[in-house]
């Protein structure tokens, strides 16, 4: 989701029809398969960080939902539109499932959170009810 990818074909006119899909995991596979009538298949496996806030919007409690590519610790940070740190949690990450993280705040408005996770980084925003 909110995620925007594109892909060209190149190497000239070609009579092959392309089927694409993507599919985000925590491996990194790349295929590419054909059948009998000239038509092939790539299916694109996205490695990547990735979080869900919900419910979005929240009234006083939320969770965030994090796909990991790999084991490992993440930071967590939320912050307040006027940049101020509400939270942080650092939490063990478990590869190809999604890891659930609890929030309660007393903050109205937009949170904005970051997650860090080794090398790879995310971020995103709750809304309140209120």
């Amino acid at each position: 989701g909110n995620t925007t990818f594109y892909i060209s074909i190149t190497g000239g006119l070609s009579y092959t029809c392309y089927t694409l899909v993507v599919t985000p995991t925590a491996l990194p596979i790349t295929s590419i398969s054909g059948n009998t009538s000239n038509e092939k298949n790539i299916v694109f496996t996205v490695k990547d960080l990735s979080a869900t806030a919900y419910p979005n919007p929240h009234n006083g409690t939320f969770m965030l939902r994090i796909l990991a590519p790999e084991n490992g610790w993440a930071k967590i940070e939320l912050f307040a539109a006027n940049g101020q740190t509400l939270a942080t949690k650092s939490v063990l990450m478990q590869k190809g499932i999604q890891n659930s993280v609890p929030f309660t705040v007393k903050q109205h408005g937009t949170i904005f959170y970051s997650i860090q996770f080794g090398k790879y980084k995310t971020t995103g925003k709750v809304i309140s009810l209120n």
